[in-house]
């Protein structure tokens, strides 16, 4: 049965796309069928597996606005692009103004939920890289996700104070819209073992009694930044790197933990 995770944290600059699209080719490599899905106007997963949305005949965009003018001109299977061995629901800009639109719609929360329930069947995972916000794209996002993976960047001082304000948002979105939504747990990124202040904040995250993060954390790591650069994963930059098994190792943790019911 296909699974739909939430990569998500209500602050920027954690690692969220990053970790999205290389968990994305982690399942992949662990031979899931993945779909990766773009719900960010700004596009920066679509970039980043090297798509460029104002190249694409069609996004995500052509769904929703199907959905607002309640036609079908559009379907999923036409949005869906394979990139580094996954399939990519990718996304443009012009999902910034058609979000002014939901909402005047009735069911306003559940129209991503509505267009992946006819592609679920075909994918054993389904990944979303959610808005650094609690926008109606981001409150569609929750409601779509069965669990949701927050990332927490290791050398942040406020990473507790923002995980603070994103579970707030869960328990709002379990209490009026999605109740089957799980915190699966957190993934801490960009992790220097050698830097004293890394390892207070890490030890601060993992002892904290709200978390509950995976083992393996993210190693800070100059291959992961040549990959973003040049729009490819740690497994194509450098597959034989600490990052690139530390991501496979999160990969079989998940997997873990949703087999085990969290």
């Amino acid at each position: 049965m296909c699974k739909i995770i939430a990569i998500a944290n209500q602050k920027g600059g954690v690692g969220k796309t990053t970790t999205s699209v290389n968990l994305a080719a982690s399942f992949t490599d662990l031979n899931k069928k993945v779909l990766l899905v773009d719900f960010d106007p700004q596009s920066n997963t679509t970039a980043a597996v090297g798509l460029t949305p104002s190249e694409l005949q069609h996004t995500i965009c052509d769904l929703v606005l199907d959905i607002i003018k309640r036609q079908q001109t559009t379907t999923v299977q036409q949005c869906i692009y394979k990139a580094k061995g996954f399939d990519v629901l990718p996304c443009d800009i012009s999902l910034a103004q058609l979000e002014m639109y939901l909402e005047s719609l009735m069911s306003r929360e559940t129209v991503l939920r509505r267009i992946l329930s006819t592609v679920k069947r075909d994918y054993d995972i389904i990944i979303i890289d959610a808005l650094p916000s609690l926008s109606m794209l981001a409150i569609n996002i929750f409601a779509a996700a069965d669990y949701l993976i927050i990332p927490m960047k290791a050398n942040d001082t406020y990473s507790l104070s923002a995980f603070s304000a994103i579970l707030e948002s869960l328990e709002e979105i379990n209490a009026e819209i999605n109740p089957n939504l799980k915190k699966l747990g957190e993934i801490i990124t960009m992790f220097d073992r050698r830097n004293k202040n890394d390892k207070e904040i890490y030890n601060t995250i993992v002892n904290d009694t709200r978390t509950n993060p995976f083992p393996t954390a993210i190693p800070i790591s100059t291959n992961v930044a040549e990959a973003n650069r040049n729009s490819k994963t740690i497994f194509e930059q450098s597959p034989r790197s600490n990052a690139a098994v530390a991501y496979l190792h999160s990969a079989l943790e998940i997997l873990e933990r949703i087999e085990g019911g969290v």
